[in-house]
């Protein structure tokens, strides 16, 4: 050590002289020194030996040793009783006290510190005493141990094989103080300075301006501990001292002090010196190289210990440590631990005193902590500022300011008014908070807590009985007794929510001060006779009372819960046992270089004590560190077990982000390379080195603790490698070498033969890493060999108590790395944590140390080529392999393959000659893709779109079809594509092939030769219309560069965000369930479902019976102003017998009484019971028709307290029928120029909106101004049910309508709830509207295939555009509020185009335990990681968040017009002109106005009143959605016009010049009503017509295919006869080719779209019909088309980027980020 700090008030604490029972102890010890030929006075009686069930007792005899022996306390012949236990464990337990004493001494610790009740050893034998009068035990399972006793003088000796380990009482100095009476009579004898010391302090003891009365009178007690020829003894905390203790006694004694147990509250503790500090625990270790030892002084009273080292004998280098242990109280209780090794000691200490229980996991994390964050503003902007700064932190922390006045389990309503809203705001993000509750409680009758404590007399009392009362933060305070058996239960009971108010579940806690500190007695803490319960002094549980508080909080914070929960407990003060409780820190320190350093020695002591989980305050909490310091404090922090920045009220605000750079990033860096180990490591306490230390068996940590290092001494142990954990150089053991230790990091060395697992994506928190992949850092030693385990559990309960615990081993031996588990009980439940997370996987692997090279790896029999790298400087080879995708919880094995071995080094397999897709990892799943593709390339094929065209080269690709111009590409994903048709040949043989995509992309592909039409044909089809979820590009993509935001899956936690709402924290009638934690209760619902607390799971149970799919009612929303809900659920399956369900009725009435909102009289709010809502989302006709199929609707006379409406929002059939007819509409602005207004009215599309909204409307009114509940349902639940529910909270809470809240509520209300994504986009269709046309094609045989791709193909059935109608809702809104959303219009377009891309795996699945079961959160990438990592483009720019919040405002809660609704140009890929002109507008408005029905009551106004009023009865007859025919009808009578399924196929060679309002047509149309009308009428009857009206859509599908297949063709030439495009340049209107009306035409007046979509570098203007008119010449290549470059997007946010030119001789390669827009592409 440098320096001593001289900032403690050092004599306000004793030192041994000013303590009579260190004092008379240390006297005897003198005496004994100066003593010739000094004997122990204590024999033992031989014949009072007895050795039963492993436990030896006998009579130890005391005879006097002075002359003033009775003025000492002496008493001569004294009995005590002797106890040596041996213990199954290998340790050995030595008991002393007094036999039949008149005051019996404390013994009541082991009820604390022991965990439970010792078991004897049966593994001994006795032996009969020898000739030197010794008496040996041999114990131990192999008899290595012996323990050899000596009768007199009295004398302990343990040997382990033979060699003597520990001896007791060697020196003699073994005394025990008898209880006595004190002697009044006066003695006039003379005595010598000894004999006074002797007696110092036997009665009575000042201390500065305080007494202790001691009414006991003397009790002390010593005994001497010999390590023989082991020099080096450890423990002993707390000190800021050495690693290895230093000497205070003899001729070299380092310190003049003995070390001192006793806890204090010592602040700015002064450095390299044995004082007492916060803990104690009286723990020894002995080492050497031959032989190790550990001793447990097991006594909570002040203890004081000498330490001399003396030569073993005369002409040995050798050193044996003799210590001296003495006590003031209690009786002589000792545990003996022979090891052989430290490891075995510290296990055989831990299983007396407890291991180290498993913490929390965000615990090990990072904590940011100051004394005071003031206010809640204050938290918020500190939080804010990691956020800014980008740097992790996992927990935010409050100190003693945050109460009301001092009084813990309060706060502060002024500067914290919302607690729990504080709380929530963290926990969205992960993060924690931990609040301080110290032991001391402020005296206020008016304090519930202390007025409970008086009143069940649970306080300490005074030496005079009374209660004490002492001084300390709150003032007159006082003190829980926990010696007091109902103290420990009672205070646990005070966590509790309803009694901490504004506690929850993401609060913790702080314990300071739990010394206790006191700042009114003898050296600021209880005085030593206070009195507890059962007449219990103070000074014999003192050291043990801040335990005994940490167990009291920790217990609290577990049962606070219904699940337990396991607590987060930090404690100032220490014992052992107190790793059971949570964790340590050393106090307050100082923000100096030493106080730096010597925190590394300290921490490494408290460890091998037994207390792993500690840490040391990270730039000091008193002072102002230099920018230096405390950069470099972070570097070693990180590598703490606890790792907690902390502050004093005084010192600078000193986040990591105040210092600026370079300082900000070197902190950033150090928080951000926390290693997350998972198993907890074995102390290394051989290290005599105090300046570095092991961090488990792995890394080498050299922290840098003085200023200005650039350079390291690290001692590199072993004739081993290590390699830099940073960037792999190698360093060669064993020896010193100097290393860089630059400002940015610390020294730190992974060692040859480990393998280190770890997460390397940098996270907010630790919580958001729990679903990250892992990486295996392998560092193989000179035998090729490594080996390293994982641990992992749930991170918050005891079930890993259970075996519900992951424990791999992973080895790399000959070359082969395999994985193993070594739990031996994993439990098979479905909703175990082993299963939750099987979804884990390593997703890297590192591999430094390698003799030779690798060129392939073999994972499970899959092969990947690898390439490993020479390091020259280390002369190792590393390997690196990326995307392993090995499971975490399951074995597997991964072999390594020389380079010889790699048959790709020979020429034909040279990697310029492999596809490019050949190269990318991902390839060996994809090839079964890759085996669909009939040709990879096409030349010389010419797109059109619109009326533009351009000639390129067309690839085709696993997962996209990339037609390549020059710079330029345009790529088009298999899963986007919504209908293909494979045309028939125009006159001069161009073989067309038209496509449309779901984002209402329209392009036509025109071929020169049929069989590369027909390739082309049926590899998209084939690519398109997979069998397997897994074949979707999710699963292969993976983004390059990994995105900024990787948080993607962890956006939405149903805990935390129904905690925000509320749930657990500001309303306790809502509960978690985890009843279908297995999907084996509702397949398609969350795993959490949240219903009302007064039901219990078995009522579910029941309810879920008469439920659709058994989807119950269940909480969706609870809202922020009055705590009324939105549930939803499926439809009751009433049917016709009208059957009821008790449970689910009682369920809808526990819902509707969550919250009966009261005036401040305490009267009802006017309407809080009576609009309570049941919201059917269907037509009246087809709700009740459903009853005909035992599904159906709720009869109101058995539901109390509410009324039911109609929301007549149409099934997805008619929503699919109004989208194909609206894409129609839309076509007529490429045909014509100009929309039809009748086609997009007879579309239905706004009106459809437009009742989705209104729905919505009415939801938010009941809710927000009625105060009243809403339950929503339709048939199954998930398509009309998401739709109200989602857009009614898009409306009821602002925090949907910012980017992260809205992510939260797709999740929640989509992906969570149950959508069928799938099936609704359609994403594994077979044949899914793929036409191929021909010339010999009939009516009769076009019209079997259509029925048949209709009736057999569920997935065309199932189809439906509903989550693009909630964003189309979302729009109209948005729109009408262009301020009051904090994303714009392209988030919304984005999402829609992805929900179909299938580039992210969040939109594949049709359930939660879809997802789940596919592992999608580990194979795939989320979307929201994409959104989230280039948010800039997303944000509105108009965004004014304060207009949620002003007052006289309209709080947050829109009501949009649903009359004002509009097209969606943008998504359509039009103008706002073309679809939303004025005259449209009224067009549209007189539409919306019949949208009013009988079904919606009094909607045309919006009036909450007429809604209220809907209460029904009424019957009707329909199907349900999942009705296999799909036949439930429209509200609207079957238009005759054509479906767009067929009749938006583009005909090469059809004429227009009769426009679709031909004789021809009407002819066909008239021929298939005439055929609808012979459908038997038994078929209409029951089904209300829906039938017919699936017979009609199917015959215009028929008539359209007709009409194409028998329409003559004919065209003029434009290119001349011979060109194969000649047909596609006809001019004139008649010649305009009907093949274009899949493609964006661009006429004149829409401005030059096209040229806004593809442009070249050159500037030239796209190619036209008017600028080729004149062209001739049959040759085109794609150097005939130059394009001009502009990166501006046109009306549908098509972006043009420069590319590079795509090689006729290679394909491109997938794209490997997300880009601008899907279909150009760079």
């Amino acid at each position: 050590m440098v320096c001593v700090v001289n900032a403690v008030k050092r004599e306000d604490f004793k030192s041994c002289a000013q303590s009579g029972f260190c004092t008379r102890n240390r006297a005897f010890a003198d005496l004994a020194s100066v003593s010739p030929g000094w004997l122990s006075p204590f024999r033992l009686d031989p014949d009072s030996l007895q050795l039963e069930d492993g436990i030896l007792t006998g009579d130890l005899i005391y005879t006097s040793t002075t002359s003033s022996s009775k003025e000492s306390g002496d008493t001569p012949n004294a009995e005590y009783t002797l106890e040596v236990h041996l213990l199954d464990s290998d340790a050995i337990r030595v008991r002393m006290n007094e036999r039949d004493p008149t005051r019996r001494r404390y013994d009541g610790l082991q009820k604390t510190v022991l965990i439970k009740p010792l078991v004897s050893s049966t593994q001994y034998e006795r032996l009969a005493r020898d000739e030197d009068g010794l008496f040996t035990i041999n114990y131990g399972s192999r008899r290595q141990n012996s323990v050899r006793i000596r009768f007199a003088p009295f004398q302990i000796e343990f040997l382990v094989d033979g060699i003597p380990t520990v001896v007791l009482n060697e020196g003699g100095l073994l005394k025990m103080e008898p209880a006595q009476t004190r002697n009044n009579v006066a003695n006039t004898r003379t005595k010598t300075p000894l004999e006074r010391r002797l007696e110092q302090g036997m009665w009575t003891e000042r201390f500065k301006d305080i007494v202790d009365s001691k009414p006991r009178g003397p009790e002390s007690f010593g005994l001497d501990i010999t390590f023989p020829e082991i020099e080096d003894v450890y423990g002993i905390p707390e000190h800021a001292s050495s690693l290895s203790l230093k000497t205070t006694r003899g001729a070299d004694a380092q310190y003049s002090e003995p070390y001192r147990l006793y806890n204090l509250d010592v602040f700015e503790y002064e450095i390299d010196s044995p004082m007492a500090l916060y803990g104690s625990i009286p723990f020894m270790l002995g080492h050497s190289k031959d032989k190790t030892a550990g001793v447990f002084w097991m006594n909570a009273a002040e203890t004081w210990i000498d330490i001399e080292k003396t030569k073993s004998r005369p002409g040995s280098n050798r050193r044996t440590t003799r210590t001296h242990w003495f006590s003031e109280a209690g009786v002589l209780d000792l545990f003996v631990f022979l090891g052989p090794t430290h490891q075995d000691i510290l296990r055989q200490y831990s299983s007396l005193v407890g291991f180290t229980a498993l913490p929390q996991s965000f615990s090990i994390g990072y904590h940011q902590c100051r004394w005071n964050y003031i206010s809640q503003k204050d938290v918020t902007e500190v939080d804010a500022g990691f956020e800014t700064n980008d740097i992790p932190y996992d927990v935010l922390w409050l100190d003693i300011e945050h109460t009301n006045g001092k009084r813990y389990f309060t706060w502060d309503s002024k500067h914290f008014p919302d607690p729990i809203d504080m709380q929530l705001h963290l926990a969205s993000k992960g993060r924690k908070m931990v609040s301080i509750i110290d032991p001391h409680i402020k005296m206020d009758k008016e304090y519930r807590v202390s007025k409970e404590a008086a009143d069940k007399n649970l306080f300490v009392m005074s030496s005079t009985l009374s209660p004490f009362d002492g001084w300390c933060w709150p003032g007159s305070s006082q003190w829980i007794d926990f010696e007091n058996p109902r103290a420990k239960d009672w205070w646990a009971s005070q966590f509790s929510y309803d009694r901490y108010l504004g506690s929850s579940n993401n609060l913790f806690t702080w314990n300071d001060m739990n010394e206790p500190s006191v700042f009114t007695g003898p050296e600021i803490t209880l005085p030593k006779d206070a009195m507890h319960y059962n007449q219990v002094e103070h000074r014999s549980i003192h050291n043990i009372y801040g335990t005994m508080f940490h167990a009291a909080t920790a217990q609290g914070l577990t049962i606070r819960n219904d699940t337990l929960q396991r607590p987060f407990v930090l404690s100032r003060a220490f014992f052992a046992g107190s790793q059971r409780y949570g964790s340590i820190w050393t106090g307050d320190n100082a923000a100096s270089w030493d106080h730096f350093a010597v925190s590394t020695p300290m921490l490494l002591t408290i460890g091998l004590a037994g207390l792993p989980f500690s840490g040391a305050d990270v730039g000091g909490f008193f002072g102002d560190p230099k920018p230096e310091l405390l950069t470099r404090w972070y570097q070693a922090g990180a590598f703490y077990p606890f790792f907690r920045a902390h502050a004093h009220l005084d010192s600078k605000r000193r986040e990591p982000w105040l210092f600026g750079e370079p300082y900000t990033s070197q902190i950033r860096a150090a928080i951000r390379t926390r290693p997350m180990f998972f198993e907890f490591p074995s102390d290394e306490s051989t290290f005599r080195m105090e300046d570095q230390f092991m961090v488990g068996d792995a890394l080498l940590v050299k922290p840098v603790t003085t200023a200005g290092i650039t350079h390291s001494e690290v001692y590199f142990a072993g004739n081993e490698r290590w390699f830099d954990f940073y960037d792999g150089q190698v360093k060669q053991g064993p020896g010193v070498q100097t290393v860089l230790s630059p400002a940015y990091k610390i020294p730190v060395y992974q060692r040859a033969g480990t393998i280190v697992p770890k997460r390397e994506t940098p996270r907010r928190s630790s919580k958001e890493m729990e679903s990250d992949p892992f990486t295996l850092v392998i560092a193989l030693d000179s035998h090729g060999e490594a080996s390293g385990r994982l641990y992992l559990d749930d991170g918050e309960t005891f079930e890993y108590t259970g075996g519900d615990y992951i424990l791999r081993e992973f080895k790399v031996q000959q070359r082969v790395l395999t994985s193993r588990s070594l739990n031996p009980h994993e439990p098979e439940t479905e909703w175990s944590f082993i299963r939750r997370f099987s979804f884990l996987k390593i997703e890297r692997i590192v591999i430094q140390g390698l003799s030779g090279s690798v060129s392939r790896v073999v994972i499970d029999g899959r092969t990947i080529a690898v390439n490993s790298r020479y390091d020259a400087g280390g002369g190792q080879h590393v390997l690196v392999v990326d995307k392993a995708h090995l499971p975490v919880g399951q074995d597997w094995s991964v072999a390594l393959l020389h380079r010889a071995n790699n048959s790709l080094n020979s020429p034909s397999h040279s990697p310029t000659s492999i596809p490019a897709e050949d190269t990318d990892p991902t390839i060996a799943s994809s090839q079964l893709l890759m085996d669909y593709i009939k040709i990879a390339k096409v030349n010389a094929v010419q797109l059109e779109k619109g009326q533009s065209t351009y000639i390129g080269t067309l690839h085709l690709t696993a997962h996209h079809l990339i037609f390549a111009h020059p710079n330029q590409e345009i790529w088009i994903s298999y899963p986007t594509i919504h209908t293909v048709e494979k045309g028939l040949p125009t006159i001069h043989n161009a073989w067309p092939l038209h496509i449309r995509c779901h984002n209402f992309v329209f392009v036509a592909l025109n071929f020169q030769s049929e069989k590369d039409v027909a390739d082309v044909y049926e590899s998209i089809q084939k690519l398109t219309c997979i069998g397997s979820v897994e074949q979707l590009y999710a699963f292969f993509y993976t983004p390059s560069p990994v995105f900024a935001a990787t948080d993607g899956w962890q956006i939405y936690d149903p805990l935390l965000e129904y905690e925000r709402m509320g749930v657990g924290s500001k309303n306790d009638q809502w509960r978690f369930s985890d009843l279908n934690k297995s999907y084996s209760f509702s397949p398609t619902y969350p795993q959490l479902i949240v219903v009302p607390s007064k039901i219990s799971d078995n009522v579910l149970q029941y309810a879920a019976k008469h439920r659709s799919k058994a989807r119950i009612p269940a909480l969706s929303y609870l809202h922020w102003n009055n705590m009324a809900s939105i549930t939803r659920s499926s439809q009751p399956m009433v049917g016709l017998k009208q059957n009821r369900s008790i449970q689910d009725e009682k369920l809808i009435e526990a819902i509707f009484m969550t919250n009966v909102p009261q005036s401040s009289s305490g009267n009802p709010i006017y309407g809080s019971t009576a609009t309570n809502l049941i919201v059917d989302a269907r037509p009246t006709a087809n709700a009740v028709a459903n009853t005909a199929v035992g599904a159906g609707t709720e009869n109101m006379e058995n539901y109390r307290n509410c009324k039911k409406v109609y929301s007549g929002i149409d099934n997805i059939h008619v929503m699919r029928d109004s989208l194909n007819k609206l894409v129609e509409a839309l076509q007529e602005i490429d045909t014509k120029g100009s929309v039809s207004k009748a086609l997009l009215q007879k579309s239905g599309w706004l009106k459809h909106i437009g009742a989705v909204m209104d729905g919505a409307v009415m939801i938010v009114r009941n809710i927000h101004i009625s105060s009243s509940h809403v339950l929503v349902h339709c048939s199954d639940g998930w398509d009309r049910t998401a739709q109200l529910t989602s857009v009614a909270q898009i409306c009821l809470d602002p925090y949907y309508r910012t980017l992260r809240g809205f992510q939260v509520l797709v999740e929640k209300e989509w992906c969570s709830f149950g959508y069928k994504f799938m099936d609704r986009c359609g994403h594994l269709s077979n044949d899914k509207n793929f036409v191929a046309l021909s010339a010999t094609n009939s009516a009769a045989n076009t019209f079997a295939n259509v029925q048949n791709k209709f009736y057999n193909n569920k997935h065309i059935r199932e189809t439906s555009p509903i989550f693009q109608q909630f964003l189309d809702c979302v729009f109209q809104t948005m729109h009408q509020n262009p301020n009051r959303f904090e994303f714009n219009e392209d988030f919304l377009t984005q999402l829609h185009y992805h929900v179909y891309s299938c580039q992210f795996g969040n939109f594949l699945f049709n359930c939660q335990k879809d997802r789940r079961e596919y592992n999608a959160t580990s194979k795939c990438t989320s979307i929201w990681d994409f959104i989230n990592s280039s948010k800039e483009k997303y944000l509105n720019r108009d965004y004014d968040q304060s207009l949620d919040k002003a007052r006289g405002g309209d709080e947050g809660v829109l009501f949009p017009d649903t009359k004002a609704v509009k097209y969606w140009s943008k998504l359509f890929g039009r103008t706002d002109e073309e679809l939303n002109s004025p005259e449209d507008n009224t067009n549209a408005s007189n539409l919306l106005s019949d949208r009013t029905t009988n079904d919606m009551p009094g909607f045309g106004n919006n009036s909450a009143e007429s809604v209220a009023s809907a209460e029904v009865d009424g019957a009707g007859e329909s199907r349900m959605e999942s009705d296999p025919l799909g036949v439930e009808s429209s509200t609207s009578a079957p238009q005759p016009r054509s479906s767009a399924r067929v009749n938006n196929m583009v005909r090469a060679g059809t004429p227009t010049g009769g426009g679709q309002g031909s004789d021809g047509e009407d002819s066909w149309q008239r021929s298939a009503d005439n055929l609808a009308s012979k459908l038997p009428a038994a078929l209409s009857g029951a089904f209300g017509g829906g039938l017919v009206d699936s017979f009609n859509r199917l015959t215009m599908n028929v008539r359209d295919t007709w009409y194409a297949s028998s329409t003559p063709l004919g065209a003029s030439n434009q290119y001349g006869e011979d060109s194969p495009f000649a047909d596609m340049r006809a001019a004139g209107a008649g010649s305009q080719n009907r093949a274009a009306t899949l493609g964006r035409s661009n006429s004149n007046r829409r401005r030059g779209t096209v040229d806004r979509e593809m442009k070249s570098i050159s500037g030239a203007a796209p190619v036209s019909s008017q600028s080729q008119s004149t062209t001739s010449s049959p040759k085109h290549n794609l150097a005939d088309l130059t394009l001009e470059s502009d990166t501006s997007a046109d009306s549908c946010g098509i972006a043009t980027i420069e590319a590079p030119a795509v090689s006729d001789t290679e394909p491109p390669k997938e794209p490997a980020k997300e880009l601008p827009h899907p279909l150009f592409v760079e």
